[in-house]
C-alpha cells in the first residue's frame, strides 16, 4: 500500500514524462561524435533510430520464451515488480555474504535504460520501482516486451533484437531456431563478457567455438530452465544444445577505434542513460592515438587474442 501511494505521488509529479514514454523512446536521433587527441573527429555513434523496431507479434515464440527464462520467467504474473524475486534474491545473496543475484524485472531494466541514469542509490531504485508499477498498467506486458526487445544491446553496436539477429546470424527475429534465440537472449545480461573477442583476419567469417564458450555455457542454462518451465519438450532441449549456430563475426567501422570507443561507451554508461550516450548528439574529446592504437591492435591480435575476454585489454 505504502509503494502504491508513494508511486502515486511519483506518477502524478512526473506524469508528462511518462506519459511521454513511447515519444522519448523512439527519439532518440542525434549522433554522438568521437574525437582523438588532436581534436579530429574519429567515430559517430548512430542514434537509437538506427535499430530496426518490430512488432512483438514478429518475434518468434521461441525467442521471446528464451528471453523471458533468462531475465524474467514471472514476467505475466507481477505487476512492474516481482516481490518473490526480490526475496529469493535477498537470500540467496545473504547466504553467498555478496552480491550476486539482482532482482530486476523486464520493465525495470527498460526504465533504467530508457527514463533514470544508472546511479547506484536508494532513491533511484524507488523511483525505478515506482515507474514499473505505473508503466504497467499505462502499457500494458505487450507493449513493455516489444519495447524491450527492440532496445536492449547485445553487444558490437547491435541495439534491438532485430538487429542481432541480422548481425549473428543473417536472418530476422521471426525466422531464429530455439538454439539462435536461447543464444540472443543469453547475451543481454553481459554481452561484452560473453562474446570474446574475434580474431580479425582477413576473411574471417564466423566465431570460433572458444570465443562462444561463455556464452554457450549461459544459453545451455537458459534452454535448461525452459525445459523446467515446461515451455519446450525434452526432444526439444537436446536438438537445441547440439545445434550447429554458425555465429556470424560482426562487421564493424573500417579503421581501428573500435575496442576504444567501446571502453569509452562503457564509462559513459556507468553515469548516463543509453539513449543519451548513443543519441544525445555529444562531442566526446578522448585521448585516442589512432597510430598507437593500430599498433597495440595488431599485437594484441597477433599474440594475446585467446585469451582476451573484453575489449577493455585492447582500450
Amino acid at each position: 500500500v505504502v509503494m502504491l501511494l508513494a508511486g502515486g505521488i511519483f506518477f502524478f509529479s512526473h506524469r508528462d514524462a511518462l506519459l511521454d514514454f513511447e515519444r522519448k523512446i523512439g527519439s532518440i536521433s542525434n549522433n554522438t561524435l568521437f574525437y582523438d587527441h588532436l581534436g579530429s573527429p574519429f567515430r559517430s555513434l548512430k542514434g537509437l533510430e538506427s535499430r530496426e523496431v518490430i512488432p512483438l507479434a514478429e518475434f518468434s515464440r521461441e525467442l521471446q520464451l528464451s528471453v523471458l527464462a533468462a531475465e524474467d520467467s514471472r514476467f505475466f504474473q507481477h505487476r512492474g515488480i516481482d516481490l518473490l524475486r526480490i526475496f529469493g534474491a535477498i537470500w540467496t545473496n545473504l547466504q553467498s555474504g555478496s552480491f550476486r543475484q539482482g532482482a530486476s524485472t523486464i520493465t525495470q531494466q527498460l526504465v533504467k535504460v530508457t527514463l533514470l541514469d544508472p546511479e547506484k542509490t536508494l532513491s533511484r531504485k524507488f523511483r525505478e520501482m515506482a515507474i514499473s508499477i505505473w508503466l504497467e498498467f499505462y502499457l500494458g506486458k505487450e507493449k513493455i516486451l516489444e519495447h524491450y526487445l527492440n532496445s536492449i544491446y547485445l553487444g558490437y553496436g547491435n541495439y534491438g533484437m532485430e538487429k542481432a539477429a541480422t548481425g549473428y546470424f543473417g536472418t530476422s527475429v521471426s525466422s531464429l531456431s530455439l538454439a539462435q534465440s536461447a543464444f540472443l537472449a543469453a547475451l543481454i545480461k553481459k554481452p561484452e563478457y560473453y562474446l570474446r573477442i574475434p580474431d580479425l583476419k582477413a576473411g574471417r567469417v564466423l566465431f570460433t567455438p572458444e570465443e562462444l564458450k561463455e556464452v554457450l555455457l549461459r544459453q545451455q542454462l537458459i534452454l535448461k530452465r525452459m525445459n523446467e518451465l515446461e515451455w519446450i519438450s525434452h526432444q526439444q532441449f537436446q536438438q537445441a544444445l547440439v545445434e550447429q549456430l554458425g555465429v556470424r563475426v560482426p562487421r564493424t567501422e573500417a579503421g581501428s577505434g573500435n575496442y576504444f570507443v567501446q571502453h569509452v561507451i562503457k564509462l559513459l554508461q556507468t553515469k548516463h542513460r543509453l539513449g543519451q550516450v548513443y543519441g544525445g548528439g555529444w562531442r566526446v574529446w578522448t585521448t585516442f592515438y589512432p597510430e598507437l592504437q593500430q599498433i597495440l591492435e595488431k599485437v594484441i591480435q597477433k599474440h594475446f587474442i585467446q585469451n582476451a575476454p573484453t575489449g577493455r585489454q585492447i582500450a
